[in-house]
């Protein structure tokens, strides 16, 4: 027998609307931020994740629009994750060719305001008020359209159902296989190595550099590089500085990273704890040729174990069926940390869906015609998405030197035909 989600009716819908059910795949930013959205519009919803307790950790730091969170958990009431507020950018340069010594730089600040947090936070903010509407340790394994809406099947047996779909299960979502197959992950030619290191380890020039209260950005040819400060991991704890350093790298250079590391040919993120030794080092090497802040940032988060590094991958699935079914955040459109949109898209994504849910009825011989409309709706932030991607991989090309994708080589400002 199916292990059905129990009912409950939308009310704002007529005395006379049946019980609607929603079942989100997927418990990280996309997902309990729909979960949200959906409740309040009378959903019964379930989150099925399938790692099993807190996903704690996946990320570093991340730029976070207050406004659209505090949309997101319906309150603006002081229960937002810790943040920062940086007051600038600092722009650092190579200074012109014949300065000594050889790691002369050039600084221009610009004004500014950019607020900040960590994954961390984001997550435990949207996961705390959903308690046991997500399901952690359940993963999916096969999804089949029933009786107008949908039935999910898990790894243990079990058998869902559920009268809308939400696949916000990430970059490999089961549920984009089903209604997008074409839509797979492809490696960008750059990697992003990342670093996240209580302040006190970090050195007194890094301190003094970067706790300033600025986002910091080195900008070199083939290099690109940005510093600033997240909060604490917990209250009263250490103060910690993020920072990302993007690099090119073959094809074959990020698949023999992965080789080396032990891990899948198509893995996104290399976590400190696989990350080789020679890799570490290597990259110390490297930073050593750069103002004497930054090497020594790299080389202390090196030595702290708090260095990791993506291999950017970059998708955008522009299919939304004309079924109950919908794709949000990185299983809808997986762009590059550049474009400082993953965490925002997402929340947008089920800020979209919510907006659909409460005017629009999903029951009767209207059905169709809404979740077309439902299509369209999630089609603009398709659209958004691409535009994103090409921005992004322009500016790899710019900035980083790597090749435009051939089938990809137009201006950003024209659309794909």
């Amino acid at each position: 027998m199916p292990h059905g989600i129990p009912a409950r009716t939308r009310p704002d819908l007529n005395p006379g609307a049946r019980a609607m059910r929603a079942l989100i795949v997927g418990g990280s930013i996309a997902g309990l931020s729909a979960a949200h959205g959906l409740r309040r519009c009378g959903f019964h919803t379930v989150v099925l994740e399938r790692s099993d307790g807190a996903l704690l950790d996946r990320g570093a730091g991340l730029g976070l629009d207050l406004a659209r969170l505090q949309a997101v958990l319906g309150r603006a009431d002081g229960l937002l994750p810790p943040c920062i507020a940086l007051e600038g950018r600092a722009i650092h340069t190579p200074a012109p060719a014949g300065h000594s010594p050889a790691r002369a730089w050039r600084t221009r600040r610009e004004p500014g305001r950019h607020t900040v947090s960590s994954w961390q936070h984001l997550y435990e903010a949207l996961r705390a008020p959903l308690g046991p509407v997500v399901q952690p340790g359940v993963q999916v394994v096969g999804i089949a359209r029933h009786r107008g809406g949908w039935r999910a099947t898990t790894q243990d047996g079990r058998v869902m159902e559920a009268d809308l779909l939400v696949g916000a299960d990430g970059h490999g979502s089961v549920v984009r296989r089903h209604v997008d197959p074409q839509a797979v992950p492809r490696y960008a030619g750059y990697l992003l190595w990342r670093g996240l290191v209580d302040a006190h380890a970090a050195g007194d020039e890094a301190r003094a550099q970067f706790l300033d209260g600025r986002l910091h950005l080195f900008a070199q040819p083939g290099h690109h590089m940005v510093v600033y400060e997240v909060p604490p991991a917990r209250p009263g704890g250490a103060r910690r500085l993020n920072w990302g350093w993007y690099t090119a790298a073959s094809p074959a250079q990020q698949a023999a990273l992965l080789q080396r590391a032990g891990l899948a040919p198509h893995t996104l993120i290399v976590p400190p704890a696989r990350l080789p030794a020679a890799d570490r080092h290597a990259l110390v090497s490297r930073a050593a040729a750069w103002a004497a802040p930054w090497a020594a940032l790299v080389a202390r988060t090196a030595d702290a174990g708090g260095l990791f590094v993506n291999a950017i991958h970059e998708f955008v699935s522009m299919t939304q069926p004309d079924a109950p079914v919908v794709l949000l955040g990185d299983a809808a459109h997986l762009l590059s940390p550049i474009t400082g949109s993953g965490a925002a898209m997402a929340m947008e994504d089920a800020l979209t869906l919510e907006h659909w849910s409460s005017h629009n009825s999903t029951a009767g011989d209207s059905a169709q015609h809404h979740w077309r409309s439902l299509a369209r709706a999630m089609a603009e932030s398709g659209r958004a998405a691409q535009q994103a991607l090409l921005q992004a991989r322009h500016w790899a090309s710019h900035a980083l030197g790597v090749p435009l994708p051939n089938d990809e080589a137009v201006p950003v400002s024209e659309e794909k035909p």
